[in-house]
């Protein structure tokens, strides 16, 4: 396919075209030398209710003109002009082009129908008149709500790429383009390169200042519905113009050829880009761009082929026997054989106020089970209830490895006796944890539009999927015990937890600002931990007893139940999540921690730790520090059905003294069945000690 470069610019046809549908007193801009037209990619117009009429906003930059030139608007129907405003010439900083901005507020306006605004050109030099443009528009008052706007359905079918402006070039390739919504959203691009793929590209379709065209139509009854057309562009971080410098990015003119690429939200393609990429790592223009009639291109834009794709769940409208006709605010397609193969590709007409989008359908597997594992962070995770008048809202959040790619989505199926009782939307990304751990991005579900009411035993899978392959990944299933307690005043909901005090962690994380990895333990207690601050590590090494340690242990989360009698008394279930900072260092001796006196390299063996508060100790560590300083994972780690963890995270062996009354409920047979959240016990070797030591079941009773 032979195509111009994005500066070409062709001007001949597209001047006979212009000609014809301007008065005999205006001369086409193309034929200023040199020519003066509009930057097709960024211009717009749209029309707003006004008592029984209408005014008119428009927006265009121009090539070649200077702010001391003149531009108006000349709003005509059937040759005549119904109105006429001067339009705000001035710099465009970023574009290196003159914007003009032109508003009517003058009496209002009641053409309907089709409509010519023609955007007109005066050079300050010849006092000449040229016409830039002419916008063909259908304008209605949509019924009922006598609202005025025009209806932009031949948006849809045009994009461009803007390289940046001549003095400075800009890195990221800027898509620009119509959709039938207003919206911002993340998005993903998945490129193909003459069929060999490329990494995704993350990036946010954003809204192009104000170039929004609304009709909001409001019946008497049923549904409000709002058309939207909105100029919008994207970014696409990590694809760089140019060639290579040595960075991680990926640039185009190392990938040189036809591109295919999916601008995707949601894991469903929205947009499809067809372009060529030439040697020097810029973008082409389609080759309609060398048809008659094209219109020129701004400096440093290049027309490219878009495809809408079919059941994207975010165009409201989609019109193509408008589209074939025209491609933006009336802009005739090129007379050119690439059209015919651009206009088949349309999709069916749509118009759903309230878009649904089609996803594909994968298969659905155990996350675990794959290679690389797909798996969340046992020692991040936390998951409760609340009581709610219908029922109860569930707050579950996690962790998952930093590598997942951006665009996946997650839910957490909400299963009672095997059957889905509620599903509930997760968010995630770059939130951190406090403190933050190196690797991971958080996911929160937690979803307050929606509630469950099942209790008992419940099952609740929380499942990714995964954009890059389509399929649903489990990552983990939760079991717990829901229980609706009786209680005089508010409901009261929540989980009884009790496995959770059967597991602990070692995590190794960045110290600001030196970097060192300082080890923190994450536990469970049922405890307030509010109030409790005199905490201390007391351990030995080989039997070798090291001075105490003091221990910063702020609680992460809570799962709190207080039911009440009648009378107004209260009884306070609560499992605290803590993490227990000790202040010592990982790894082996170099630069960075030379001098250190808290070095666990300085101490490898067998350590025994008694975790203590208020001069009592509530909790045992028991684990090995190798050679490089680096504490071993538990031997629960390598067992038959042990979960993957992060490489900075080890599981140790906890144990609770049995003389211990720091817990106010402890309950061994729910312990011995799971370890946190239902997570099955591995098949290891010293599973069976573990909870042979156990203490004896003890504290708050069973609620009811």
């Amino acid at each position: 396919m032979k195509q111009l470069l994005t500066k070409s610019i062709c001007v001949c046809a597209f001047a006979a075209a212009t000609a014809a549908h301007a008065d005999d007193k205006l001369i086409p801009g193309v034929q200023h030398d040199p020519p003066r037209f509009v930057d097709e990619s960024t211009t717009w117009i749209r029309v707003g209710t006004s008592g029984d009429g209408y005014f008119f906003d428009a927006q265009a930059e121009i090539v070649g003109a200077a702010p001391s030139d003149r531009v108006r608007l000349d709003w005509t129907q059937g040759g005549r002009v119904l109105a006429t405003v001067k339009c705000n010439v001035s710099n465009d900083e970023e574009s290196e082009l003159t914007l003009a901005r032109c508003e009517y507020r003058g009496k209002s306006i009641s053409a309907k129908g089709a409509v010519d605004a023609r955007l007109v050109y005066e050079d300050d030099k010849d006092d000449k008149q040229y016409l830039l443009r002419t916008y063909k528009l259908d304008v209605r008052q949509w019924a009922p709500s006598k609202i005025w706007q025009i209806a932009a359905d031949d948006l849809l079918a045009t994009a461009y790429v803007w390289h940046g402006s001549d003095g400075q070039v800009t890195d990221v390739p800027i898509f620009r383009f119509w959709i039938a919504n207003s919206s911002s959203f993340h998005a993903t691009l998945r490129c193909t390169v003459g069929g060999a793929r490329l990494p995704d590209f993350d990036g946010s379709v954003e809204s192009r200042n104000d170039a929004t065209i609304e009709a909001d139509i409001v019946p008497p009854k049923g549904d409000r519905q709002t058309w939207h057309w909105e100029q919008v562009q994207y970014e696409a971080n990590g694809l760089k113009f140019g060639k290579s410098k040595g960075s991680h990015d990926t640039y185009l003119a190392d990938h040189p050829g036809d591109y295919t690429c999916d601008l995707r939200k949601d894991g469903v393609t929205i947009r499809q880009f067809l372009f060529t990429v030439n040697a020097d790592g810029r973008i082409q223009s389609h080759a309609m761009q060398q048809g008659k009639g094209a219109a020129p291109l701004a400096p440093n834009v290049a027309l490219i082929d878009v495809r809408i794709a079919k059941d994207n769940g975010l165009d409201k409208r989609i019109k193509p026997d408008l589209l074939r006709k025209s491609r933006a605010f009336g802009l005739a397609w090129p007379d050119d054989p690439s059209v015919k193969a651009v206009l088949a590709a349309l999709p069916p007409a749509y118009e759903n106020a309230h878009p649904v989008a089609v996803h594909p359908k994968g298969k659905r597997l155990i996350g675990a089970d794959q290679s690389p594992p797909r798996f969340i962070e046992e020692a991040l995770t936390e998951l409760r209830i609340s009581g709610q008048r219908d029922g109860y809202e569930v707050a579950l959040h996690t962790a998952v490895p930093e590598s997942e790619p951006g665009s996946d989505r997650f839910q957490l199926d909400w299963k009672s006796g095997g059957k889905i009782v509620a599903t509930f939307k997760c968010d995630w990304g770059n939130k951190t944890y406090q403190p933050v751990y190196a690797g991971v991005k958080e996911v929160t579900c937690e979803d307050r539009d929606h509630h469950a009411k099942a209790a008992g035993p419940i099952e609740a899978d929380l499942v990714m999927h995964d954009d890059s392959d389509g399929n649903d990944y489990v990552l983990r299933t939760f079991k717990v015990n829901v229980v609706h307690f009786t209680s005089f005043g508010d409901p009261v909901w929540q989980i009884v937890p009790d496995d959770l005090l059967a597991s602990a962690y070692a995590l190794r994380v960045p110290r600001a600002p030196d970097g060192l990895e300082v080890v923190h333990f994450t536990l469970w207690v049922a405890h307030n931990m509010d109030g409790v601050t005199d905490l201390k590590l007391r351990c030995t090494v080989d039997g070798a007893k090291l001075d105490d340690a003091r221990v910063d242990a702020p609680t992460l989360q809570t799962i709190v139940a207080e039911p009440r009698t009648k009378d107004g008394k209260s009884t306070r279930y609560v499992w605290s999540h803590i993490d227990a900072d000790i202040g010592w260092v990982a790894g082996p001796h170099d630069a960075k921690n030379k001098g250190l006196q808290t070095l666990f390299v300085d101490h490898p063996g067998k350590w025994d730790c008694m975790l203590r508060a208020d001069g009592k100790a509530f909790r045992e560590l028991l684990f090995t520090v190798d050679g490089r300083g680096m504490i071993a994972a538990d031997p629960m780690a390598t067992g038959r059905g042990a979960m993957p963890m992060l490489a900075t995270v080890v599981p140790v062996d906890v144990r609770i003294p049995k003389d211990s009354t720091f817990d106010d409920r402890v309950r061994p047979d729910a312990m011995r069945k799971s370890r946190g959240f239902g997570l099955a016990w591995p098949d290891a070797p010293n599973v069976k000690a573990i909870q042979a030591a156990l203490p004896p079941s003890r504290g708050l009773p069973d609620p009811r």
